[in-house]
C-alpha cells in the first residue's frame, strides 16, 4: 500500500477530473497501492506456501525512493480503460523486484504477465473507456501531481482482495522486508 498521506495526495487530485465526459469508477483512498504482481486466486494453504518462498528468495534489496509524477494510461493507445499514477525515483530497482517476483512465479507454474511493466497506482477505470482525445487534458489538469510527497519503500506485501458491495478491501497475508 501506498503511505496514507500519499494515498491522500493524489485522491484531492481527483478534483481535478470533475470535468470528465465519462464517469470512471474510482479505486477507494485507502487501497491506492502498486501492484507488482497479479495472481489471481488462491487457496489459503497455496497462498501460505507462497508467502513462505518469496520470503525466502525475493528480496527488496533496499531501500526505494519514490514520487508521483505522471498520468498513465492503459490501454497506451486508443480508449483508455485505466487511469493511473505513474512514479519517478527508484523505478529499475522496482522493475527489477517485479521481474524477480515474475520469474519466481513462471518457475512454479503460476500465470505470467506477457505485458511489459509500468510501475502505477490504479485511480480510476473508465467501464465504456475514455477516448484518446481526452488523454491531453487529463494529463494538463494533473500538472500538480509532480508536486506529490516522495516516499520511501521499505517493503513488499501479499496481498488478499476480498470483494463486498462496498468495494475490494486488501488484507496483508504477508509482509515482506
Amino acid at each position: 500500500m501506498l503511505p496514507p498521506d500519499v494515498q491522500a495526495a493524489i485522491y484531492r487530485l481527483r478534483g481535478e477530473l470533475q470535468w470528465l465526459p465519462v464517469r470512471p469508477s474510482y479505486t477507494a483512498q485507502r487501497n491506492l497501492h502498486i501492484t507488482l504482481k497479479f495472481l489471481g486466486e488462491l487457496a489459503h494453504a497455496e497462498a501460505a506456501d507462497l508467502a513462505t518462498e518469496v520470503a525466502a528468495t525475493v528480496r527488496l534489496g533496499g531501500l526505494l525512493h519514490l514520487r508521483p509524477d505522471h498520468v498513465v494510461f492503459f490501454p497506451s493507445a486508443g480508449s483508455a480503460r485505466v487511469l493511473g499514477v505513474g512514479f519517478r525515483g527508484d523505478v529499475e530497482p522496482l522493475c527489477r523486484l517485479q521481474a524477480d517476483l515474475e520469474s519466481f512465479c513462471r518457475g512454479r507454474g503460476l500465470p505470467v504477465e506477457n505485458r511489459a511493466y509500468t510501475p502505477h497506482a490504479t485511480l480510476a477505470r473508465f467501464r465504456d473507456g475514455l477516448h484518446n482525445r481526452h488523454r491531453p487534458p487529463v494529463e494538463e489538469s494533473w500538472q500538480k501531481i509532480g508536486e506529490l510527497p516522495e516516499f520511501q519503500v521499505t517493503s513488499f506485501q501479499l496481498m488478499q482482495s476480498v470483494l463486498s458491495a462496498g468495494g475490494s478491501q486488501y488484507i496483508t497475508v504477508a509482509n515482506f522486508g
